[in-house]
């Protein structure tokens, strides 16, 4: 993770577009960047979907997308200071504690 944070933060002092990422910029390339990822699935059968990664031309796209998205939410951790994995494991005990197994294994989360 050190290496992608130093990577990125050089690509974007190199370009000097620091002056341009903000939370709130950061938030909006985010979505931007998932929207294209969602773009690439849209009008996919089930079917299609999980064999996607099978068309190599395909397979490239979702992989660079998935990549953008990964970068943002990168950047906009080190702007706003958090600590992408510790974070993401205090988040999966929480969700393991308000989802455990006993009660929802094989269930869909239901709102």
């Amino acid at each position: 993770m050190d290496i992608i944070k130093e990577k990125l933060k050089k690509f974007v002092s190199d370009r000097e577009w620091d002056q341009f990422h903000n939370p709130k910029n950061l938030v909006l390339s985010l979505v931007s960047e998932t929207g294209e990822l969602a773009e690439i699935f849209r009008w996919l059968t089930l079917e299609e979907c999980s064999r996607i990664m099978e068309n190599p031309e395909l397979a490239q796209h979702v992989r660079e997308e998935v990549a953008d998205v990964f970068n943002n939410i990168v950047l906009l951790a080190m702007k706003l200071d958090i600590d992408l994995l510790s974070v993401a494991k205090e988040k999966l005990i929480l969700t393991e504690e308000k989802y455990p197994t006993h009660k929802w294994k094989g269930r869909p989360r239901q709102v």
